[in-house]
């Protein structure tokens, strides 16, 4: 074979393994391409979901009252102070106990107690036309102060109210003797938080179908949800002893076709 005919099936057999090679390349670029596309296309479809909140809301009696009582007394020494802080206090926590109460229902504070010495001052005399004439000597005696506070808590509520409205009883007396109003609080939540917890996730869901349905959808699995604090509020102005308990839940729900 001559040499310008090798080189011409040289050429074509080259040519043949080129055009090849560019077809298999061009296959699997394809392929890639395709693969890419379907990744973007997996992407640009995100999870369908809706945000909804759900509430729950109920009214209950208050089961926990509390009342602050305070009284003192004033004596000249130590041993009188300490002698009518005890008459005092027995007479006291008797007329709290006359109206229902008990032992278990008080819970005093420590007493506080104050002792100041005799003391002497000298005070400037005048006469009528205001001229400085002299001095006075003043003795002012020791003065001991013994005072105590005493929380009142109790579930019955009842027996609270009625000691607060005879406190009148007191009145017009050299008694040192104070009660706050009484605060009413609901505490007992644990026996009603699963079943406000499972109300407002229902009302919730709720929410989201009437969503789903009018976007001809429907409601799938909960994405995420959130708890919000439970509040406890007077039902009304007024109504101290009676309590509107409110939770409202956050919840974010898949939507599906």
């Amino acid at each position: 074979m001559n040499e310008g005919k090798f080189r011409l099936i040289t050429a074509l057999v080259l040519g043949i393994l080129i055009g090849a090679a560019l077809v298999g390349s061009a296959v699997v670029i394809a392929g890639g391409f395709d693969r890419i596309a379907a990744g973007f296309s997996t992407i640009a479809k995100p999870d369908r979901v809706v945000s909804v909140r759900g509430l729950s809301e109920r009214e209950v009696d208050a089961d926990l009252a509390t009342m602050r009582v305070n009284f003192s007394v004033t004596a000249e020494t130590l041993d009188e102070a300490h002698k009518l802080f005890d008459e005092r206090n027995a007479e006291i926590t008797g007329y709290l106990k006359s109206h229902g109460l008990t032992d278990a229902d008080l819970i005093p504070d420590k007493p506080d107690i104050e002792f100041h010495k005799a003391y002497t001052t000298k005070e400037t005399k005048y006469n009528d036309e205001g001229k400085k004439i002299g001095y006075d000597l003043v003795q002012h005696p020791s003065r001991a102060d013994i005072s105590l506070k005493i929380l009142v808590r109790t579930g019955n509520l009842k027996a609270v109210n009625n000691a607060y409205m005879h406190t009148t009883d007191f009145d017009g007396t050299d008694k040192e003797f104070y009660a706050s109003e009484p605060n009413y609080d609901f505490v007992n939540l644990n026996a009603i938080k699963p079943e406000m917890i499972a109300e407002a996730t229902k009302n919730a869901r709720e929410a989201a179908e009437k969503f789903a349905l009018d976007s001809n959808s429907a409601v799938g699995k909960i994405k995420q949800a959130s708890q919000g604090w439970f509040s406890v509020n007077d039902a009304e102005e007024g109504m101290e002893q009676r309590k509107v308990v409110r939770v409202v839940t956050s919840i974010d729900f898949y939507i599906v076709d």
